[in-house]
């Protein structure tokens, strides 16, 4: 009866840090907002997020306040930054980085899929609150 009861709790135990486990596996973590790849791949995918905005003037990312990332086919990033005005329109055909910006940000969310190994990275979602 006691070897019963111990396979029993031992089973239980198993199930439980299996379900433990399980939930940990691919979730997101959070990360530091001045991460070089988590920039590289934001950077690389920015001018994808203005172009979705209906504005004529190029925004680009003032600072990235949150990020997280997830582990899957790639690396998953999940981040929450201040997109800026500059003072550059979009029919200018200047190089971007030379835009200086206005002081009028909005706060957006960006997940991106990065595949190292491709070379790719992708814009999965983008939205803002302003």
């Amino acid at each position: 009866m006691a070897i019963h009861r111990l396979s029993a709790s031992l089973l239980l135990l198993i199930v439980a840090s299996m379900a433990i486990a399980a939930s940990i596996v691919g979730d997101f973590r959070k990360m530091d907002v001045y991460d070089e790849h988590l920039r590289q791949s934001l950077s690389h995918l920015e001018r994808q997020m203005d172009n979705r905005l209906n504005m004529n003037t190029i925004h680009r990312i003032a600072k990235i306040r949150q990020a997280e990332y997830q582990i899957v086919s790639g690396i998953k990033y999940r981040a929450t930054f201040e997109f800026g005005e500059t003072d550059c329109l979009k029919s200018d055909h200047r190089d971007i980085e030379s835009c200086q910006f206005t002081g009028y940000n909005m706060i957006c969310h960006a997940i991106t899929l990065e595949k190292a190994w491709l070379k790719q990275s992708s814009l999965v979602e983008f939205f803002c609150d302003n």
